[in-house]
């Protein structure tokens, strides 16, 4: 079974040619990092409160996201807080130490959402995913 793996990236065309939409509330923008491979690379960069969703407009499935918490909020435990929507809202906290994190999620679904906390600073590296194919 062959199935084609789409990653986040500014050089697509956010809502037509992959098929998926990307909204952003708050302050959040691009920046350039260097990857461990000494190469150039692009990312979400999300200060102080913020939301990032992304909506697939179709089911998918094998989700991997990776962040990067560089700065917590005072009196703040997690940084930010997923919630991946299939259907129901299912709500993820953040890890509550800084440094590069992998979400990953093998069940179907069809929107996900960032949020950040007050004063928090979260690097978005990268995402990755499949469509889900029905039969």
């Amino acid at each position: 079974m062959s199935h084609t793996a789409y990653a986040l990236s500014p050089s697509h065309d956010w809502n037509r040619s992959t098929g998926w939409k990307i909204s952003t509330q708050g302050d959040v923008q691009w920046s350039h990092y260097l990857t461990a491979q000494d190469e150039r690379a692009v990312q979400l960069t999300l200060t102080g409160e913020c939301d990032v969703t992304i909506d697939f407009c179709r089911p998918v499935h094998d989700l991997s996201l990776d962040t990067q918490i560089c700065r917590f909020g005072r009196q703040v435990v997690h940084a930010y807080w997923l919630t991946f929507f299939d259907g129901d809202n299912v709500f993820v906290p953040s890890p509550t130490q800084f440094g590069h994190h992998l979400h990953e999620r093998s069940s179907p679904l069809c929107s996900l959402t960032l949020s950040t906390g007050p004063h928090s600073t979260v690097h978005l590296r990268a995402l990755r995913w499949s469509p889900l194919r029905l039969h």
